[in-house]
């Protein structure tokens, strides 16, 4: 048995319009969680997923566990 997969409604229209709304929302999901230490990324067949390391949290929704990461530069 084959299992379908159903798109949403707005998959269907035009291949541009689908493609700037997938990026709008990616980039408002980098916007809200991008700075996270829950942040998890893994490569998988090259394509970056992305989700939030706390159990049961949607990524791209900023939450109460927000902590934001912050890098040192090192004097060298």
């Amino acid at each position: 048995m084959s299992e379908s997969r159903v798109l949403p409604a707005y998959a269907y229209r035009d291949p541009q319009e689908v493609a700037i709304r997938n990026e709008e929302e990616m980039l408002r999901k980098e916007k809200a969680c991008g700075q996270c230490r829950e942040r998890v990324s893994m490569h998988w067949y090259g394509e970056e997923l992305v989700s939030c390391g706390r159990k049961y949290q949607q990524y791209g929704r900023r939450c109460e566990h927000f902590r934001k990461v912050f890098i040192r530069e090192e004097d060298a």
